[in-house]
């Protein structure tokens, strides 16, 4: 289905490009969603394409972006002014109006939670999340944070990193998020640290339902027992097929010592040869089941 966008936000040609279909209001006979973006990414315009392809794909349901990003800490990789014409001021925003919320990933893996800049207002809005029940997910960096603020389970370092494309178990194959996602589905992971979950063979936490784990890469997905509305995805089911290379050739072109080829993520581990993309059906399938879940009232 089409994704509705801001009018004249640049990434729209790129997506168009791609056949993704863009609408700038909704089809009053057509279902939709309004879903907040939360892009704490450096790659702004890169991540605003990824979630909006992300949501793309329901063959049934229209998805309406709003994009955020933090009040407390200019982006130092994109123009101010894209930020005054495509994006909200998440206090202000009525959340009322919202459907479901992604907080994005952040390249802050090095740093503890307390001496993040803007970790107030992150808290601030994880409150604020709590108050209106709003269907979440939050991903990478985002997750960590959101079990470090709600359950307190903190993060530790992964040596050597997670980075490529790894097979994953379905914990709980009955759970609308999990329905016809696959034993062994891949999922791209690219991060240097994990939280520190206390569950058995990567199973229920007293906090967590885990519903996707992988005994390599620890919990992939979960749901939060006491806050069922809440989705921790460690893994980056949004990723598009080049992502993992892009970071690749930038790591690469810094000349960095320890840069390892991305895990089955090229044929035979070759970079010089294609990308796999085996993860697509598996992201497709998340995304769509994501949407499901927002309609879900049980949560």
């Amino acid at each position: 289905m089409p994704i509705i966008l801001p009018r004249n936000l640049p990434v729209i040609q790129s997506l168009q490009d791609h056949n993704i279909d863009i609408l700038y209001e909704k089809d009053p006979h057509k279902m939709s969603y309004k879903i907040a973006i939360m892009n704490l990414m450096p790659t702004v315009q890169t991540t605003e394409r990824l979630w909006a392809s992300a949501f793309s794909r329901h063959p049934h349901i229209n998805v309406e972006l709003v994009f955020f990003h933090s009040t407390t800490r200019e982006s130092s990789h994109e123009d101010p002014q894209h930020f005054k014409e495509f994006y909200q001021n998440w206090k202000l925003f009525d959340f009322n109006e919202l459907d479901a919320i992604v907080i994005t990933g952040a390249p802050l893996e090095h740093l503890e939670f307390k001496d993040v800049s803007y970790w107030d207002e992150i808290q601030d809005l994880l409150k604020k999340i709590e108050k209106y029940k709003l269907k979440s997910l939050l991903v990478c960096w985002g997750a960590q944070a959101g079990l470090y603020y709600f359950n307190n389970i903190d993060k530790q370092e992964k040596m050597p990193k997670l980075f490529g494309v790894y097979a994953h178990d379905i914990q709980t194959k009955d759970h609308i998020l999990t329905r016809n996602i696959s034993q062994n589905s891949k999922i791209c992971i690219s991060r240097h640290t994990e939280s520190q979950i206390n569950s058995e063979n990567n199973r229920d936490d007293k906090a967590l339902h885990i519903l996707i784990s992988s005994p390599e890469c620890g919990m992939a997905l979960s749901q939060d027992k006491n806050r069922p509305y809440i989705i921790y995805a460690q893994n980056h089911f949004e990723y598009s097929k080049h992502t993992l290379e892009i970071e690749y050739k930038r790591d690469m072109n810094k000349n960095l010592s320890n840069v390892n080829i991305p895990i089955n993520y090229y044929e035979n581990n070759d970079p010089q040869k294609n990308i796999l993309h085996s993860w697509q059906q598996t992201s497709t399938i998340f995304f769509n089941n994501f949407l499901d879940f927002i309609s879900d009232t049980v949560c």
